[in-house]
Order: structure tokens, then sequence, then C-alpha cells
């Protein structure tokens, strides 16, 4: 089960390897199949596996759950970005 969500900004994968490229995964699978919210300052991101996507109660299948800052979002994307060659400023 997932923790309390008590804190500002959470985030919970169900991932034995917690590793950078599940939480970005997962985060696209959020853009991709609609699951992101914006509530007020933060984004609300849940990733459901797509068998379960029907289900009224996705939270309860959620292989991630949780909120982060909008501002925080937006500096991961675009640190992101700055990855690659082509997109850097």
């Amino acid at each position: 089960m997932f923790p309390s969500q008590k804190k500002k900004m959470f985030l919970t994968l169900r991932e034995k390897a917690k590793k950078t490229k599940h939480l970005l995964k997962h985060i696209r699978n959020s853009f991709a199949h609609g699951f992101l919210e914006s509530r007020g300052n933060d984004f609300y991101i849940l990733d459901v596996p797509t068998s379960k996507t029907k289900e009224l109660n996705k939270e309860k299948n959620a292989s991630m759950i949780g909120t982060m800052n909008k501002i925080t979002f937006y500096k991961l994307i675009k640190a992101i970005l700055n990855t690659n060659p082509l997109t850097k400023e």
C-alpha cells in the first residue's frame, strides 16, 4: 500500500529497483494516458497499468502516484531536454 500523503510533494513508485528511468517512464505514461492533472500549484501524477485504466479506483491499481510542484516539474522537464544536444538552450 502507498504511504500517507501528508507531505506537500510526494511520489511513490511500485518498483523493486527505484531508478530514474522508471520515474521518467511513469511520468511519460501519465502524460500519454491523460492522468496528469493540474491541481493549484501542483501536478497530480498517476500511472495505471493499461489493463486497469477502465476501473473506477485507479489509485488502488496505480504503479505510480504522486504530486509535484509545477515549478519543480518544469525544472525536471527542462533538465531532461538539456541532456539532448538538439533541444539544449
